[in-house]
């Protein structure tokens, strides 16, 4: 499970997918991407990550996969973290409970433009 809104959270998630060969990805995003496109790609973006990201972000969301990997993606909200006996978590995201591995928060950083 990912947590985040930004660059950061697609970021994580680009580096999920290149280091294992398949899975799934459970995104929680204080929006809920239910709008099917986060990420508005800028024109002549100066940073080509960024845009590179945001085209990503934009296919997963849209096809909820890439690659090997599934996208569940409609979560904007934890509500409780419990540990199942089995190692795994247990997270109820809205009125669901899922199982997961790990959670890896990519929140609250936004750089300080002015410096």
């Amino acid at each position: 499970m990912v947590v985040g809104n930004g660059a950061s959270v697609v970021t994580v998630m680009e580096r999920i997918i290149g280091c294992c060969g398949r899975g799934r990805i459970v995104w929680v995003n204080r929006r809920g991407l239910k709008d099917r496109r986060l990420y508005e790609r800028i024109e002549n973006d100066p940073l080509p990550q960024r845009d590179r990201l945001s085209v990503m972000a934009n296919r997963m969301i849209g096809e909820g996969k890439e690659g090997e990997w599934e996208l569940l993606h409609n979560y904007s909200d934890v509500k409780e973290i419990s540990e199942g006996s089995d190692g795994k978590l247990k997270v109820t995201v809205g009125s669901e409970v899922l199982e997961v591995d790990d959670i890896v928060a990519a929140t609250g950083y936004r750089p300080d433009a002015e410096v």
